[in-house]
């Protein structure tokens, strides 16, 4: 990637905090998931 390239498309830079945010979403909805599941099987036994 050039420099250039990235100081002349900023929506690049947008388009990557986006995707983070994304996966930060993603992570957070999949350990909560996992941690209610165990929490679950942990309660039904």
């Amino acid at each position: 990637m050039n420099l250039q390239n990235v100081k002349s498309e900023p929506r690049s830079y947008m388009a990557r905090s986006v995707l983070l945010g994304a996966r930060f979403v993603t992570c957070m909805i999949v350990g909560s998931t996992a941690l209610f599941g165990v929490f679950f099987h942990f309660y039904s036994v």
